[in-house]
């Protein structure tokens, strides 16, 4: 649980990199779903990197509703 966790949050991360902005809201949302099963802080850490990097687009459905899961697990 806790590779595929942050196998999803690294992978959200390196699609904001390439301006992905929907495929990188929707791998993080996955690690979220499973951070609610298992905590990990590695994890979560990736997960709030992700959000900084999403803050440009913070307008987008997407990433605030990213921003909202996020805010229930971190």
């Amino acid at each position: 649980m806790r590779d595929e966790s942050l196998y999803l949050a690294r992978l959200a991360v390196a699609r904001c990199q390439l301006r992905q902005i929907e495929e990188a809201c929707v791998a993080a949302q996955h690690a979220v779903q499973r951070v609610k099963v298992a905590p990990f802080a590695r994890v979560i850490h990736m997960l709030r990197l992700t959000a900084q990097k999403l803050e440009p687009f913070k307008d987008t459905l997407c990433v605030s509703e990213l921003t909202q899961a996020l805010a229930a697990v971190a």
